[in-house]
């Protein structure tokens, strides 16, 4: 309920001037149309009504759905209405959990190449952690739903969000016209009233000017960042390298699985992270007794049993709630006649062995 309900504010903020179109995604797929519809409300009504219909069953198969979205009969509406070249965005909404991670992430990296991609998780089952990597790999952003009541307000802010980016295909460089070592090595789009944010390494007497480079409205755009009046802070090594890690690990397949560990291993090291291939011990070198080769004399206050009654009565101890007495006397008189039962038996069947068993 809560992704049909995105879905329909989703496709509710198309301009007249967008295309677009919806792959449902279980174990198979099902799209509405088999090319992009431009945003009518024709079409738009054609759209609720494929919503409405779709029930939530099977499996959470991306992969097919990825595919789907990404074939030649739809990247073939390169243009809008008007003529303008127009940037594919590609908004994967479920509720679901998502597998077959590692698959994913190479299949993403092979197919979505310039379009952006845009992951919504309703709800508490979607793999958060996949879904927000998935989005950084293609300049996109992940967006979570926690509740159905914030369904229509996160949607709209992702809708605002995606239509007008302040600056994309953002790039860096060295004045001589080197990369600087920044990770994450695809830079997401900036957005308007959102953080952006990479980790740059450089040593701190050699920093150098850097351009940061991008296109605003379809035009290139390029500004110079000085840092000669900057002085290092702590902790921002620390920072570069989990994002250097973050990056290693999001491209690791079985090929590369065995280099990949290592390198991990070796940044955890290096910068004492916590990290698939590392983990810390806590140590604590603080002397038990600092002055060990003398004694110390002092008065211990002793700490009376809660209920102690001192003073001028008769330190009396609290008693239990039952009858302990009448219980232990009770038990002794059964285990003596037990004993008294046992010793008659025997003289009653010499040479036999008794077997007493209790079934459970």
């Amino acid at each position: 309920m809560q992704a049909k309900q995105a879905l329909q504010f989703a496709i509710a903020g198309l301009r007249d001037i967008d295309t677009f179109n919806i792959i449902e995604f279980n174990q198979q797929i099902s799209m509405l149309s088999p090319v992009p519809l431009t945003a009518t409300s024709r079409n738009l009504g054609v759209a609720n009504r494929f919503i409405a219909s779709l029930e939530a069953n099977g499996g959470t198969e991306m992969a097919p759905a990825i595919t789907a979205a990404l074939v030649d009969t739809l990247q073939a509406n390169a243009v809008n209405v008007r003529g303008e070249s127009m940037l594919r965005q590609v908004i994967f909404m479920t509720d679901g959990a998502v597998g077959n991670e590692q698959q994913l992430y190479q299949l993403i990296s092979d197919q979505l190449g310039d379009s952006r991609l845009f992951t919504v998780g309703i709800g508490s089952a979607p793999n958060s952690d996949f879904m927000r990597r998935a989005a950084t790999m293609v300049r996109g952003t992940f967006t979570n739903i926690g509740k159905q009541s914030e369904v229509k307000d996160k949607v709209e802010q992702l809708l605002t969000k995606i239509e007008q980016p302040v600056l994309t295909n953002i790039g860096l460089y060295y004045l001589d016209g080197s990369v600087p070592d920044y990770w994450p090595s695809t830079i997401s789009d900036l957005y308007q009233n959102e953080p952006l944010w990479v980790s740059i390494k450089s040593p701190s007497q050699l920093l150098q000017p850097i351009i940061v480079s991008g296109n605003i409205n379809g035009q290139y755009w390029q500004q110079q960042l000085d840092f000669t009046d900057n002085q290092p802070a702590r902790g921002i090594d620390l920072l570069w390298a989990n994002a250097q890690i973050t990056a290693l690990e999001l491209y690791k397949n079985a090929a590369s699985g065995p280099r990949v560990n290592k390198q991990v291993e070796a940044l955890g090291m290096q910068y004492h992270l916590v990290t698939s291939q590392t983990s810390l011990v806590a140590v604590d070198v603080t002397p038990v007794n600092p002055m060990s080769d003398k004694t110390i004399d002092a008065n211990v206050q002793s700490h009376l049993p809660h209920g102690l009654q001192v003073g001028n009565q008769a330190q009396i101890l609290p008693q239990t709630a039952t009858s302990s007495r009448l219980w232990l006397l009770i038990g002794f008189s059964l285990l003596g006649l037990g004993i008294l039962h046992y010793l008659w038996l025997r003289q009653r069947l010499p040479g036999q062995v008794l077997v007493l068993k209790a079934d459970a």
